[in-house]
């Protein structure tokens, strides 16, 4: 028998997995990046039946891309998450250079992809010279939960939303860094002509991306408004929140 500090530790260390039973739920706050189920201790008779695969599903959504108080300390965001749930519901491996590459991981890729890796939801495989080479999934039951997640087109069209809105705001920031240039430049005595016309060339890119990322982004809002209150297309959601209930 552990006291709840004990059995906490356990947890925290990955050691194992524990099964707290209490009447006073306050102790889950030493624990924040630790995902609880919780029932109440009532006839067994009375719960709803969930496969496996959903309660990884469950287990995904909660550990690594849904959003609270807590968890916005985490070292990656739920963008980058889900990038690996979409990549891998139907790849069993990408490169790793290909990852860095993509805007959602160039500030600070390397230390979400090992963040990751250490929760779990990823696994990097290395080159024989020790280089990070690709990414796998962090557990192999996990390739039926991710396309359990993308399947359900409500909650793909929420995450890919957000991710456009990020995308959109990353080409912002580049157009900001360009425009500050160009005005540091402006103020020279002999104007770097062809300096000024390469930073005038990825203004316009950036601006092209943006005007495409806000046309989806429109398109997404409305199919939200459309499909926001349809039940997502398994019902796995529904038969966890019913089973938590019993």
């Amino acid at each position: 028998m552990y006291t709840c500090c004990s059995a906490t530790q356990l947890v925290a260390d990955k050691h194992a997995n524990v099964i707290f039973i209490a009447n006073d739920s306050s102790f889950f706050k030493s624990l924040p990046n630790s995902l609880f189920r919780t029932m109440l201790l009532k006839d067994p008779q009375e719960s709803t039946h969930v496969t496996v695969d959903e309660m990884v599903a469950h287990d995904v959504m909660g550990l690594y891309i849904l959003q609270d108080g807590v968890r916005k300390k985490r070292a990656w965001t739920s963008e980058q998450a889900w990038y690996f749930v979409q990549a891998l519901t139907h790849n069993n491996q990408i490169e790793y250079n290909k990852v860095l590459l993509d805007p959602l991981f160039l500030s600070g890729g390397e230390n979400a992809m090992q963040h990751l890796q250490q929760a779990g939801l990823i696994s990097i495989v290395m080159h024989g010279n020790g280089r990070p080479a690709s990414i796998k999934l962090g557990k192999e039951n996990y390739r039926e939960a991710f396309k359990m997640l993308t399947d359900d087109v409500a909650l793909k069209d929420k995450m890919d939303l957000q991710t456009c809105i990020v995308r959109k705001d990353i080409e912002g920031e580049k157009i900001a860094r360009i425009e500050e240039e160009l005005s540091k430049i402006a103020k020279l005595k002999a104007l770097p002509v062809r300096r000024q016309e390469y930073l005038l060339e990825r203004v316009s890119e950036s601006q092209e991306k943006i005007d495409k990322f806000e046309e989806k982004i429109g398109e997404l809002k409305k199919k939200l408004l459309e499909n926001g209150k349809a039940e997502d297309s398994v019902g796995w959601r529904h038969r966890i929140a019913e089973a938590y209930r019993s």
